[in-house]
């Protein structure tokens, strides 16, 4: 709370705006309200005190030189000995912006994980998801926010040696995130799917480890193809016919030994 004259002088602010300015109090009085207002907020702060507008406006307070405080203003008239003055409050709005943008950012981060083609995973150091998208929860055929992930996706390595989340965590905190891992899934329902494993940590503000970012690619179907493509391919090598294939520019793409013996 400030009591200011018309023009701007501070006639008195309590410690709880000179605490938010980081000033000493004695300091603070005797100054004008727009020595601690953002250059480009100063038309904003003139027209408030003139009675330009509803008496109300939202503006950034510098600190130590810049212009990093959101603060709500709101001014009254007040007479003191005969005297116009100004009765100014002011309320920091920091936190309530903060909680903006991290519900901004929530929003956005639930946004992109639903339109995600992929099965993407947020895992926390504990191997608990915490996002996870739509893909994903298809890919596992649950629910699975919440849940461990050693619980809805059971990976294995080729050679059939199981590859829980820890050792994935491990592998990634060393700095070696790795990409596109040919893995085995079996999904809680009972499905055995094969899949490109990918993993990177995921570090806050600090640099604190907040968990593993996982993604999954299931390529069952392909790796059924081409199964099925070398099994044909073998048959048609060992048949003592002569088999040839010829693209739509008559160029041999396949032959067996029966049409080398030709």
């Amino acid at each position: 709370a400030l009591t200011l004259t018309p023009d701007g002088l501070i006639l008195f602010a309590n410690e709880q705006f000179a605490r938010l300015v980081r000033t000493p109090l004695e300091r603070v009085m005797g100054s004008r309200i727009q020595d601690f207002v953002a250059p480009d907020e100063a038309g904003a702060v003139s027209a408030l005190l003139g009675g330009r507008t509803n008496g109300k406006a939202e503006v950034r307070l510098r600190i130590d030189g810049a212009a990093a405080v959101p603060v709500y203003l709101s001014v009254q008239e007040l007479i003191i000995d005969q005297v116009k003055c100004l009765c100014l409050m002011v309320t920091d709005l920091s936190e309530q912006k903060r909680n903006q943008q991290i519900v901004a950012a929530e929003k956005l981060a639930r946004s992109i994980l639903e339109q995600a083609a992929e099965a993407i995973l947020v895992v926390n150091p504990d191997g608990r998801i915490i996002r996870a998208s739509r893909a994903a929860e298809l890919l596992a055929g649950t629910s699975v926010v919440q849940r461990g992930f050693d619980e809805v996706f059971r990976t294995r390595l080729g050679s059939g040696v199981d590859y829980p989340f820890r050792e994935i965590l491990s592998t990634v905190k060393l700095g070696q995130p790795f990409k596109n891992l040919e893995a085995t899934l079996l999904t809680a329902d009972g499905r055995q799917l094969e899949l490109l494993l990918s993993a990177a940590t995921l570090s806050g503000p600090d640099s604190g480890l907040l968990g593993c970012v996982l993604n999954l690619t299931d390529i069952t179907e392909r790796k059924r193809r081409e199964r099925q493509l070398k099994f044909q391919a073998d048959i048609l090598k060992s048949t003592a016919e002569a088999v040839v294939a010829v693209d739509r520019n008559r160029r041999v793409t396949f032959w067996n030994s029966g049409a080398e013996r030709m």
